[in-house]
Formats: structure tokens, sequence, C-alpha cells
């Protein structure tokens, strides 16, 4: 499987990624798989500058919000709670 990394920005969390990347909150459990050694904890906070792995392309079974990832994803949608 394929992947690209992102970097995180002062205030994101995992859901806020998850968001970005995937188009919905269920993508946080795409996240976890794929950065079992960083996401341990779904409440705990990522550290600015954390580089995490993103699945390059995802199918309409895995995200929920396809079309809205495929929107960010398309144009650089950045999502931040800061």
């Amino acid at each position: 499987m394929a992947h690209y990394e992102v970097i995180t920005e002062e205030g994101q969390t995992i859901w806020a990624i998850a968001l970005q990347e995937y188009g919905g909150l269920d993508g946080v459990y795409l996240l976890q798989a794929d950065n079992p050694d960083i996401i341990r904890d779904l409440n705990a906070a990522l550290d600015a500058g954390t580089s995490l792995k993103i699945r390059t392309s995802i199918t309409k079974n895995e995200v929920e919000n396809y079309d809205i990832a495929q929107h960010f994803r398309e144009n650089g949608v950045r999502v931040n709670n800061a």
C-alpha cells in the first residue's frame, strides 16, 4: 500500500487530520492502523511537526465521505482546531 506524508501543524489533532485526509472522523482508524507507533491514544495531542503516513489512494468502501476526502485532497484543504 502506498503512502504519502503529512506533517502536522500547531493545534492539529488526530481528528482534524482524519477529516482533512479522509473526509470524516472514521478516517481516524485508518490513521491509527498506518501509524501505530505514533497514534496509541486517540485523545492524545499531536506535536506540531509530527510526520504521519496517509494512504495515497482510498476507495468509497474505506471512508464514509469519499467525495469530501477527494475535494479536500484535490484542493489542499488543511483542517486545524486551533
